[in-house]
């Protein structure tokens, strides 16, 4: 409840510069999906930012991440990014995807940006496309696709996920 709580606050407190805001019970629910996991992001105890995979065929796939606007432009979502990256490649996983709102451009900056910032990025492929069921703005979106390798620094410190609370709190 916790986790669901903080993540709705950091949607709602986004506000309508964000699709985040109106989906935000949808966003919650896919972090309570079984097969999903949620990276979260603390600072001095307040939570302040996640990023909600899940596991595909062969790669991972971000459902949602969001940061607190006061604490973006911080790295925290390059930290979050690189901590996924070592998941993925923790299990053997060479392929992580998302989609964007192509009218989002704070994200699809973050997102394009993410090559030149981190290095077991290999390549990435970026597709935009229109939504036959939505109207012209809401239906763009920009799919990418990063294809990783292993590096020497492939060895990032990663962040509890979701499932590594649950499984602490239960040993408990």
């Amino acid at each position: 409840e916790f986790i669901t709580h903080g993540i709705a606050s950091i949607n709602e407190g986004l506000g309508i510069l964000s699709e985040f805001a109106i989906y935000n019970k949808t966003i919650v629910q896919i972090s309570l999906s079984a097969s999903n996991q949620t990276l979260l992001i603390f600072l001095e105890q307040e939570f302040v930012g996640y990023l909600i995979f899940g596991p595909r065929e062969d790669y991972l796939y971000i459902h949602s991440m969001a940061i607190k606007p006061k604490y973006q432009r911080k790295n925290l979502g390059l930290r979050l990014f690189q901590n996924l990256i070592y998941i993925a490649l923790s299990r053997d996983i060479r392929k992580i995807m998302l989609h964007v709102n192509a009218y989002n451009y704070p994200a699809v900056n973050f997102f394009d940006n993410l090559k030149n910032k981190i290095e077991q990025i290999r390549e990435v492929n970026r597709f935009k496309y229109v939504h036959d069921l939505y109207t012209a703005n809401e239906g763009v979106e920009i799919q990418f696709e990063y294809y990783l390798t292993k590096t020497d620094n492939s060895y990032l410190a990663t962040m509890p996920t979701t499932d590594d609370l649950s499984k602490s709190s239960a040993q408990s």
